[in-house]
């Protein structure tokens, strides 16, 4: 009966992410301001379709050359990842390359890959001074290392590798981080659902079962104390609350928030939904666990 409704949700996913990618637009309301460079997240609609399974000729062009824009646009200190609003958020960069490391593998070009890791290691260069970074963004420096071969933590800046040694697993329901007292409820909730889709994604991708209990202490606490307003239209984590049938629901509920969103917010609204919704679709699918499945 289960296998029934995890279908039930691949299938919505699936429908859900088409309906997006079809309507997402860039909708940005001003110009960046001189000098500033933006490297819009429109730029991998072409790579979510590759996600779904819809390959098409000349698609390894236009991954080649987004994820050369994107390394242009990292190399620059200005540089920044926007949304279809023009909004910018530090895990926007990082999703960017995972969509295009990801898709290299069904485009069968190598050049997306090289591409895709020189924009990882100009993003790794940002944290070198930085002394301190949130757990939550340092597990997606651990996915960019996993999905292109790096073993050596000592490549990571220390602040990420820092964080990342308070990764420990939990038995317990609980939150990746926990609510500091000064911390907004909204933003903290936010960046916990980002923690979890990109420690989801690890555990796919390493078949690592301590990542997976791990994935699911933090998916139970979410079903347990988060509320839906406390969320945004962004489904992040959707294929991690989904895997589990005890926090189905909570996927449930993302799926129906993303649909509400889609017919008021309109095209800019769309984007990062569509980029989401196909992420967890492709994982959903197994599809993502093809992708990086040695050889």
């Amino acid at each position: 009966m289960q296998q029934g409704r995890q279908a039930d949700y691949a299938a919505v996913t699936l429908q859900l992410a088409v309906k997006a990618l079809s309507i997402a637009t860039d909708a940005v309301p001003h110009r960046a301001p001189q000098g500033e460079k933006r490297w819009p997240l429109t730029n991998l609609l072409p790579a979510a379709r590759v996600l779904l399974g819809d390959v098409r000729d000349g698609d390894a062009d236009v991954l080649r050359d987004a994820a050369a824009e994107l390394c242009r646009t990292l190399a620059d200190p200005s540089g920044k990842v926007t949304d279809g609003f023009g909004h910018s958020r530090p895990v926007y960069a990082w999703f960017a390359i995972h969509l295009l490391s990801t898709a290299a593998s069904p485009v069968k070009d190598d050049g997306v890959s090289g591409n895709a890791w020189e924009a990882s290691d100009l993003l790794w260069r940002r944290y070198q001074r930085e002394s301190e970074v949130d757990l939550r963004l340092a597990i997606w420096c651990r996915l960019m290392a996993k999905q292109h071969g790096i073993e050596d933590a000592d490549e990571f800046p220390p602040a990420m590798l820092d964080a990342l040694c308070r990764l420990s697993p939990s038995t317990d329901a609980a939150p990746l981080v926990p609510l500091g007292l000064n911390d907004l409820i909204d933003s903290w909730t936010y960046y916990e659902l980002v923690g979890l889709h990109g420690l989801h994604l690890c555990s796919v991708i390493e078949q690592d079962d301590s990542l997976a209990q791990h994935v699911r202490s933090a998916a139970e606490y979410h079903l347990g104390h988060t509320q839906p307003d406390y969320t945004t239209y962004q489904p992040w984590g959707l294929a991690a609350f989904a895997s589990n049938p005890q926090t189905a629901v909570f996927a449930e509920q993302q799926l129906h928030d993303v649909a509400t969103h889609l017919s008021i917010e309109g095209p800019g609204g769309a984007v990062m939904p569509a980029l989401l919704l196909a992420d967890a679709a492709a994982t959903m699918a197994g599809r993502l666990r093809s992708a990086w499945a040695q050889p």
